[in-house]
């Protein structure tokens, strides 16, 4: 699942990834922990860990966690959200709740994208992607 999250990316859009032997520059590890996350953007020089826990094996989910890795934030999480969806926070566990917070810092010069692979489906627990 993760080379179709990555041939994903190099399909739909200008970035290409290659397998490095050199880890001392910046690059992505793809690990089997619990849970399925990544931090934003490349942290350190040791790698970026991807978690691919065993609930994690979709490719909508795979796509999502390269994107955080590669810098991008929840569409969700945008000052303008509220104008283009609602949140229920009633609906959201508690400890989840940090991944609806705006971030008002964020650039919001392109439009709000309700179709994006870094936002959430209002009736599905993944990130969808269109194959």
């Amino acid at each position: 699942m993760v080379m179709s999250g990555l041939s994903h990316w190099q399909t739909h859009t200008c970035i290409r990834f290659a397998p490095v032997n050199n880890t001392e520059y910046p690059h992505l590890q793809f690990r089997r922990l619990s849970g399925c996350r990544s931090g934003v953007g490349i942290e350190g020089s040791s790698g970026q860990n991807i978690s691919i826990g065993d609930n994690c094996h979709k490719l909508g989910i795979v796509v999502h966690e390269i994107g955080h890795a590669l810098g991008f934030y929840h569409e969700i999480r945008r000052p303008d959200r509220d104008d283009h969806v609602i949140i229920n926070e009633e609906n959201i566990l508690r400890n989840e709740l940090f991944n609806f917070y705006k971030l008002n810092w964020l650039d919001v010069s392109i439009k709000y994208d309700l179709s994006s692979v870094m936002h959430y489906h209002s009736l599905l627990e993944y990130p969808r992607v269109k194959k």
